[in-house]
């Protein structure tokens, strides 16, 4: 009998190139999730591997932008490595102090804010070259092209003005990102990250300089080293792992203790100085001495005032990229377990240190009156108060509104002499956390409760501490009151409304808060 052949049958197996559809990928790239200060910042990186000793921003434009130009002065391009930068994900084998890593970045970055990028670059003894890869283009051909032409006249006449005739400029225009930011609100955001992303380039000893819209950028340190109001919590310390190929890589790790504002004489003035603020905690993490992420807990702490003045920072060249999962768009860094245990064995200990440290000089603060914290946000609703919607049609003055005003709704005898609009009360009648009261000429108040709960949470825990979120929920609780008061102020129906929006809402947070 013959043996039957079990054998899997043959199978027929083809390999199929499938090209993907280039405007549809285009436009993915596009939303990878650049900021319009991470596209200026992943521009200028390439500035720091081309020996460029300065670097020029500049936004073009009247009430927003609608151009933005990087002009570096650094070796600049030949036409095959213009072609490279310009692939999408360039094969180029990044040196040791590139800040790049997938080859995506100037594309992907420019691309997310303007449908169209150029680059006009020369290298020493080389042709001025010009590129332009055009969103519009690529969807009329379904094809990622580039268009090389000839330079004008007078573009290599810039050129020569802006590099001193080697370099390279990249210029982004047909802005299509919807603009909230004013040109002056986009210059001074971006100002505030390329002066901390780049200062230890800034101040090295081949330094590179910045300048945006002709100003020069100073740097900033935001651990503040060297500065003789800071104290070296962990001076640097390397930490030695080893890579899946046995190779043994560093990561350096410091951290800082920033000053004290409360208890300096001028507590403002330091608060600036050293941007004492809630969003600056944590650490700054770099790559290739670039900042690449900012303020970050890592999971090991959870921010408080008491953390005021922790600064930290984590370092690690391209060669520890592994123990780092960086997104493309440098927005967003993953560590690895092994990394995260370490770090939380020698940063725990520091933060306990800090927080101690914060404490201690809290107690050494002077013993003098302290200004109305309400002052702040009083002034600003003064200033503003004739200038805000009421939300009324009829043309009635503030007076003959207080004049006509329901009997329910508290009057102050007296203006306060300080013109202080935000009333502190040692109650108020159903435990309420705010009510609105009105003065004679109008103007409106708003009373609130030191005994509620919510009072204790923000003004007595941030009053010295952090003045601005004061500011913030004093601007909060007067806006409420000024609503409830022009919306029903003639209607004690209304006004009963409010009274109940307002007891219930008061009531609810005094449980949300109870401990």
């Amino acid at each position: 009998m013959a043996k039957k052949n079990h054998s899997a049958p043959t199978v027929q197996a083809e390999e199929r190139t499938i090209p993907p559809s280039i405007p549809r990928l285009v436009d993915a790239i596009r939303r990878i999730g650049h900021s319009l200060e991470d596209m200026v910042l992943d521009i200028s990186d390439n500035a720091i591997p081309a020996q460029a000793s300065q670097v020029n921003i500049v936004f073009s434009g009247q009430k927003t932008f609608d151009r933005i130009e990087v002009a570096d002065n650094g070796h600049g391009m030949d036409e095959a490595v213009l072609m490279e930068a310009l692939r999408l994900g360039s094969e180029v084998q990044y040196s040791a102090n590139s800040l790049s890593k997938y080859g995506m970045g100037m594309k992907a970055a420019a691309l997310s804010q303007g449908r169209r990028l150029s680059v006009l670059t020369r290298k020493k003894d080389k042709e001025l070259l010009k590129a332009v890869l055009d969103v519009d283009l690529i969807e009329q051909r379904n094809d990622y092209v580039v268009v090389f032409m000839e330079p004008t006249d007078e573009e290599g006449e810039d050129f020569e003005r802006k590099t001193g005739g080697i370099g390279t400029i990249v210029v982004v225009d047909k802005i299509d990102v919807l603009r909230t930011d004013s040109l002056t609100a986009a210059v001074n955001k971006t100002r505030r990250r390329v002066a901390e992303t780049y200062h230890r380039f800034m101040t090295a000893t081949d330094p590179v300089t910045f300048n945006i819209n002709g100003q020069p950028i100073a740097p900033l340190d935001p651990l503040f080293i060297g500065d003789s109001m800071v104290k070296d919590l962990l001076v640097p310390t390397p930490i030695e792992f080893e890579d899946a190929n046995g190779k043994t890589v560093l990561i350096t790790v410091r951290a800082s203790q920033l000053p004290h504002p409360p208890s300096q004489e001028n507590r403002r003035d330091i608060k600036d100085r050293f941007e004492i603020k809630q969003k600056n905690i944590g650490f700054y993490i770099y790559r290739a001495n670039r900042v690449i992420k900012r303020a970050e807990t890592l999971d090991l702490f959870t921010p408080d005032t008491k953390l005021l003045s922790f600064r930290g920072s984590v370092d690690f060249n391209p060669d520890a990229d592994d123990f780092f999962g960086l997104d493309v768009a440098k927005r967003r860094v993953v560590i690895s377990e092994k990394v995260r245990g370490r770090l939380d064995t020698i940063f725990t200990p520091l933060l306990h240190q800090s927080r101690k440290l914060w404490i201690e000089a809290k107690k050494a603060e002077p013993e003098e009156e302290a200004p109305n914290i309400h002052k702040p946000a009083s002034s600003q609703i003064n200033a503003k108060d004739p200038l805000l919607s009421t939300g009324r049609k009829e043309r009635t003055t503030p007076e003959e509104m207080a004049a006509k005003a329901s009997p329910k709704i508290t009057r102050l005898p007296q203006p306060p002499k300080d013109k202080i609009r935000v009333i502190e009360m040692d109650e108020l009648d159903d435990g309420l956390l705010w009510e609105p009261s009105v003065d004679k000429n109008g103007q409106v108040y708003v009373r609130v409760n030191k005994s509620h709960p919510f009072y204790d949470k923000v003004y007595r825990t941030y009053a010295s501490e952090d003045p601005e979120l004061v500011e913030a929920v004093d601007y909060l609780l007067w806006a409420l009151a000024h609503a409830e008061y022009n919306i029903g102020y003639d209607a004690d129906d209304k006004v009963t409304i409010m009274d109940d929006l307002r007891r219930f809402a008061s009531m609810n947070l005094r449980k949300l808060l109870a401990e």
